[in-house]
């Protein structure tokens, strides 16, 4: 397996200058799926996120942003076509309000989550019934200010495995194999994320993305 990890942070509200250009790159069904947002600056982020998402693929495959293909795995996961991926390029992609991560692996399975920091109520309550006995003791152990941030974190982990886990390159429709290792990401003050990868030995390598 290729030892490197690309994970790239995004800010689309920062980009707004960009979307007509962007718009461009995108399919008819994902303009389609922009629409359904009913607030304006809710569509130029999810178009500018989803728009940067293709140009960073393109890089890597070299192939044309607009060109890309992408298939449905297993709970819907999204992977390059197989036709257009002689290398097993396997990504993921997440987005909250103002931030959006796009992870990036080679011939291993990977998933990321990131969360706006936020007021979670019932916070503890919640734990207890989606997380791990120790991982529920954790935040209840935890002083009431830092309990928001704390279980959003734990949750950006539980989601980024769970993404990690939906599928295959090579199989869509299989559970992994291997071992998956989660590492908390550096996304700012504002934001807490989590990357989970399939095997271990791998180096990560974070990016912010400015083109």
């Amino acid at each position: 397996m290729t030892d490197k990890i690309e994970v790239w942070r995004i800010r689309p509200l920062r980009r707004a200058g960009d979307v007509a250009s962007l718009r461009a790159i995108l399919p008819p069904g994902e303009l389609e799926r922009s629409e359904r947002h009913p607030d304006e600056a809710k569509r130029r982020a999810w178009v500018t996120s989803r728009a940067v998402l293709r140009l960073l693929l393109a890089h890597y495959t070299h192939i044309p942003a607009n060109e890309l293909r992408f298939v449905a795995g297993k709970n819907g996961k999204p992977y390059l076509d197989l036709s257009q991926n002689p290398e097993g390029i396997t990504f993921n992609f997440s987005d909250s309000a103002d931030m959006a991560l796009v992870a990036v692996g080679w011939k291993r399975e990977v998933g990321v989550d990131v969360e706006q920091v936020r007021t979670i109520e019932r916070a503890a309550e919640i734990a207890a019934r989606r997380f791990s006995s120790e991982t529920a003791a954790e935040l209840a152990r935890t002083a009431n200010k830092d309990k928001s941030r704390v279980f959003l974190q734990s949750w950006a982990r539980h989601e980024a495995l769970l993404k990690a886990r939906a599928g295959t390159i090579w199989n869509p429709g299989a559970e992994p194999d291997g071992l998956f290792n989660v590492r908390d990401l550096d996304t700012g003050l504002d934001y807490v994320g989590a990357l989970a990868v399939q095997g271990d030995g791998w180096a990560l390598n974070m990016n912010d993305y400015t083109d």
